[in-house]
């Protein structure tokens, strides 16, 4: 049986694979200075650098240039120019990406359906369930701002009150002190008290909205 030979690959390509694979700003300013002569190269060649161009964008946090050239790989994954065995791997890889991108662009609900369609793939995957709670509390409730505004106020009550104590209660109404004290201490308290309750409130909610969606899905796949 004949052996197969090895594939032969162009220079332009060797250079770029001879970078770092950490060196992400490297393999950018590389991509970016030769990419028309990169465009020319044939599909398997142009296709695996662009994916490791993109790649390197999201790691190096240009998440809106990332988002710009994202969806070319991940229709590339679906039109079949990636191996078969890398299909799947890179598709869902740059879909992860692409949410990722979108959620600190903070683009919440384009991240939302994207994570849910993942995990409706797969209901077991850590990564799409770990990212959609994230998506899903960085898109905060009216009642998290509102909570979040009376502890303000309350924080800034018991702060004037504080100075209202050194200047004046301790000085000509000592007979209020304790009062006093009791006061801002019991305001400090509550303002602490809304601020920490709507976060434990939204936490709680967001896991019970991820638990609903990820039992649903669970269950159509057995």
């Amino acid at each position: 049986m004949p052996k197969t030979q090895p594939k032969y690959h162009s220079k332009l390509y060797r250079d770029f694979k001879s970078i770092e694979v950490a060196a992400h700003h490297n393999i950018i300013r590389f991509f970016e200075k030769y990419e028309y002569a990169i465009r020319q190269l044939e599909h398997d060649e142009y296709y695996d650098l662009l994916k490791d161009y993109v790649t390197a964008l999201y790691n190096s946090g240009s998440y809106r240039k990332h988002l710009m050239v994202v969806d070319t790989v991940i229709e590339a994954s679906l039109q079949g120019q990636f191996s078969a065995y890398m299909e799947r791997i890179i598709f869902r890889e740059m879909l992860l990406q692409k949410a990722v991108s979108l959620l600190n662009n903070l683009q919440l609900n384009e991240a939302d359906y994207i994570l849910r369609e993942l995990i409706r793939i797969d209901p077991y995957d850590h990564e799409s369930i770990t990212l959609l709670k994230q998506v899903l509390l960085r898109d905060k409730p009216r009642y998290i701002r509102t909570s979040r505004a009376i502890s303000v106020f309350l924080f800034m009550l018991s702060a004037i009150i504080i100075a209202v104590e050194l200047l004046f209660v301790r000085h000509f109404y000592q007979m209020y002190d304790g009062i006093v004290e009791l006061s801002r201490n019991a305001i400090f308290a509550l303002g602490a008290i809304f601020l920490v309750g709507g976060w434990i409130i939204n936490r709680l909610q967001v896991e019970r909205e991820v638990e609903r969606f990820l039992h649903e899905n669970r269950k159509e796949k057995n």
